[in-house]
C-alpha cells in the first residue's frame, strides 16, 4: 500500500508541476509579446518622427515600418495585433495624410493635427496584405482606420468594431459574426450612386461610388448594433454566406 501510495503522490507532484509550468510559460509568452509590441512602437516613432515629434516619414522609412510590422504580426497573438493596429491608427498613420509638393511631408491643419486626404494622401504605414487571414476575433478595434485594408478571410468573429473606417476594405470570405459595428463606415457619400470599391474605378466621395467595403461571402450572422444605413449597404451589396436576421435585399453579382 505505501508503494502505491507513493506513485500517487508522485503522480500528483507531477501533474502540478506541469501544470505550473504551462501557467509559466504562458505568462512568459505574453510578456514577450508585450515586449515586442513595445518594441514596435517604440522602434516606428523613432523611425517617423524627428526630434521634436513631428512626422519625418520618407519613402524607404515608410517601407521598413511596414516590412517590421509584418515580421511583427506573426509573431504575436489576436490581442497584440490589436493594440498595434489601435496605436497605428489612433496616432493617424494608418489614414492618407496630405503632402506637400516638394518634398512629401505631411500637412498641418494650423491647430496641431495632420490633414487626411482620402483621395490623393499617403499614410505613413499602409497595412496592404498583412491582414489577410488574420486571426482578430473576440479583439478591441473600436475606431481603427482600416484605409481599404485587405481583410480577405479575416477573423472578426465578436470583434469590437466600433467606429471603425471599412470604407473600400476587402472583406471577401471574412468572418464578422457577433461583431459589434455600432457607428461602423462602410462606405463615403450617400445616396444611391454608392458602391463597393473596384481596382479600376476612381473613388467618389461625395456620392459614394467605388467607396464601399467589399462584402463578398462575408459572414455576418448576429452582428450587433447596424445602422440603418448600413443595414441597407448590406442588404443591398453582401453575397454568399450571409447569415444574419436582417432583411434580405438583393445581392451584388460575384468578383471577377
Amino acid at each position: 500500500m505505501s508503494q502505491i501510495a507513493i506513485a500517487l503522490l508522485a503522480l500528483v507532484v507531477t501533474l502540478r508541476q506541469f501544470s505550473i509550468e504551462r501557467v509559466i510559460i504562458k505568462e512568459l509568452n505574453l510578456i514577450t509579446m508585450a515586449q515586442l509590441v513595445d518594441n514596435f512602437i517604440q522602434g516606428v516613432s523613432e523611425m517617423i518622427s524627428d526630434g521634436d515629434g513631428f512626422l519625418e516619414d520618407w519613402p524607404l522609412e515608410r517601407m521598413l515600418a511596414e516590412g517590421r510590422l509584418a515580421a511583427m504580426f506573426g509573431a504575436v497573438d489576436a490581442t497584440a495585433r490589436a493594440r498595434v493596429l489601435r496605436f497605428l491608427s489612433h496616432a493617424n498613420l494608418l489614414a492618407p495624410l496630405q503632402r506637400d509638393q516638394r518634398v512629401g511631408r505631411p500637412m498641418l491643419d494650423g491647430q496641431g493635427l495632420y490633414v487626411i486626404d482620402r483621395l490623393n494622401g499617403i499614410p505613413v504605414v499602409q497595412l496592404r496584405q498583412v491582414l489577410v487571414g488574420a486571426d482578430l476575433a473576440q479583439t478591441d478595434l473600436a475606431g481603427v482606420d482600416f484605409n481599404g485594408a485587405d481583410l480577405s478571410g479575416a477573423d472578426l468573429r465578436g470583434a469590437n468594431l466600433r467606429g471603425a473606417n471599412l470604407a473600400c476594405a476587402n472583406l471577401t470570405g471574412a468572418n464578422l459574426e457577433g461583431a459589434d459595428l455600432d457607428g461602423v463606415i462602410f462606405y463615403w457619400g450617400s445616396g444611391d450612386a454608392v458602391s463597393p470599391a473596384e481596382p479600376v474605378q476612381p473613388i467618389d466621395l461625395e456620392h459614394g461610388r467605388a467607396t464601399g467595403a467589399i462584402l463578398y461571402r462575408t459572414r455576418l450572422g448576429a452582428i450587433k448594433n447596424v445602422s440603418p444605413q448600413n443595414r441597407a449597404y448590406i442588404n443591398r451589396w453582401s453575397s454568399g454566406d450571409f447569415q444574419t436576421a436582417l432583411p434580405r435585399g438583393p445581392r451584388s453579382s460575384a468578383p471577377a
